[in-house]
């Protein structure tokens, strides 16, 4: 008889199941898990089991947190609920009901796979189950931190630095950003996550991890943004650690270009002497008379300044060639004297820098007498 009743049991459950696929019976169906797939610790949390029962009777609704059932409800029990205790979960009883549970202070230790499984009452028995996935995230106590980048580069220079984030569960995922733009992955080395000193030993879904990633680049013009005048050009580099869509934190910082400086900001000069011309040099005026031998300093600039400043002379680089030949003047003389005067030395006898073209042509011309 029992053998009997269980075979007509299994032919209605299947006859049902048929009629459902067709659509040419009723009951429960549109069976779906509504849940925050992440959700940070401490918190509270819904999960909501949405079904169409269409004129079935609800036999019952069972929860389960992975294969262990935690929270039943059958209508037609006295009293409805049952609720089967598991470490770490939290249960609010008077908020938890036939569609949905109601989860407090939420730990790292309840993360995993939640069901919810759904049976109607006589005719159709209709059993669902529906289940969905929740992380417990563990979140950095502080933002993300820039370490070994420097507030000045130079165009060609190899900027170098990390970022690291705090322990959390799961680790950060850190990601890089140059002028709003995601770094090139050449650029970026991702680090092994490290565990918390003293936390070595804990089981894996509850080790904290800090994460770590560099950043490494040469620094070329285009990397500088904005204007040269005023306040410069700069690069802007920021590192942000997200955890699924419920932590993110950034840092950045702000480079400066820095570029090559004139001493006492004068135009380039070229020297011209004995080991022949060198560019580069400050603008003053190192030309001289020194045991018969004369130094000049040609001055490149923009826009050509002529005259006087102070005792100083500026000769444009047309003039190179008089100064050749009154240099050339003086070795033919025989007065090379100790070699050239270098530039911004004092004349010991007037106490400015370097004399006047017209008194070292004097100069020249008087010891050429004196000679004779």
């Amino acid at each position: 008889m029992k053998k009997n009743k269980g075979k007509l049991v299994s032919l209605l459950v299947r006859l049902t199941t048929l009629l459902s696929l067709l659509g040419l019976a009723q009951g429960l169906r549109n069976v779906r898990l509504s849940m925050p797939p992440a959700i940070k610790r401490d918190s509270t949390t819904l999960i909501v089991c949405h079904y169409d029962l269409e004129g079935d009777s609800l036999y019952t609704v069972k929860w389960y947190k992975g294969g262990r059932e935690f929270f039943r409800y059958t209508p037609k029990e006295d009293p409805p609920i049952k609720i089967f205790p598991i470490h770490g979960l939290h249960l609010d009883r008077k908020r938890s009901n036939a569609s949905q549970v109601v989860l407090r202070h939420v730990t790292p230790a309840i993360s995993g796979r939640y069901s919810c499984e759904v049976s109607a009452d006589a005719p159709s028995f209709h059993t669902a189950v529906v289940s969905g996935d929740m992380d417990v995230v563990d979140p950095p106590k502080t933002r993300p931190s820039i370490i070994g980048i420097k507030a000045r580069y130079r165009v060609g220079e190899i900027l170098n630095g990390s970022c690291a984030s705090q322990p959390s569960r799961p680790p950060a995922n850190l990601t890089w950003v140059i002028n709003g733009q995601v770094a090139d992955p050449n650029y970026v080395s991702h680090y092994p996550h490290s565990p918390v000193e003293g936390e070595e030993r804990e089981l894996e879904e509850n080790k904290r991890l800090a994460s770590k990633a560099g950043l490494q680049f040469v620094v070329n013009s285009e990397h500088f943004m904005g204007s040269s005048s005023g306040g410069g050009r700069k690069l802007k580099i920021r590192c942000t650690a997200s955890i699924h869509g419920i932590y993110w934190q950034s840092n950045e910082k702000s480079v400066e270009e820095e570029r090559p400086k004139l001493s006492g900001g004068n135009p380039q000069a070229v020297e011209i002497g004995e080991e022949g011309i060198r560019s580069g040099v400050p603008y003053y005026m190192g030309g001289g008379l020194r045991s018969g031998h004369f130094d000049g300093v040609v001055v490149k600039e923009d826009s050509v300044e002529m005259g006087r400043r102070g005792n100083d002379v500026l000769v444009e680089d047309d003039d190179r060639r008089d100064l050749e030949a009154l240099d050339e003047a003086g070795r033919e003389d025989g007065y090379h004297g100790e070699g050239r005067r270098r530039h911004g030395s004092r004349d010991a006898s007037s106490g400015s820098i370097g004399p006047p073209l017209t008194i070292s042509f004097l100069a020249l011309i008087s010891l050429f007498v004196s000679i004779r």
